[in-house]
């Protein structure tokens, strides 16, 4: 079940404010502390990195749906991406929910 657009569009800036604090990884949800983007979303809807039980789909949905609907985790782990390309995906995401994205 999704969540509203403005509790997604919260968790998204919280995703992206985690991401700030605890550094941005690839290749896993977390190491050393560190989250990848889904890990990042996972922590900011109230669990832990790995927990795929965190109700974030119109967050993840709306991310993904600014990437041509990649897998978002498979755009995290492009070997071109960067953690600021990270964030302001996540910050872009939560303004297009915020103005009426209908994921």
């Amino acid at each position: 079940m999704f969540v509203s657009k403005r509790k997604s569009a919260s968790i998204l800036r919280k995703a992206a404010n985690i991401i700030e604090v605890r550094g941005w990884c690839q290749g896993e949800y977390s190491i050393n502390g560190k989250v990848c983007a889904i890990g990042a979303l996972n922590t900011a809807s109230g669990k832990g990195p790995w927990d795929q039980s965190a109700n974030n789909s119109r967050a993840l949905s709306a991310a993904q749906s600014l990437i041509g609907n990649q897998p978002l985790d498979e755009w995290n782990d492009n070997s071109v991406r960067t953690k600021d390309d990270v964030q302001k995906l996540l910050r872009q995401a939560a303004k297009a929910l915020e103005h009426g994205l209908d994921v």
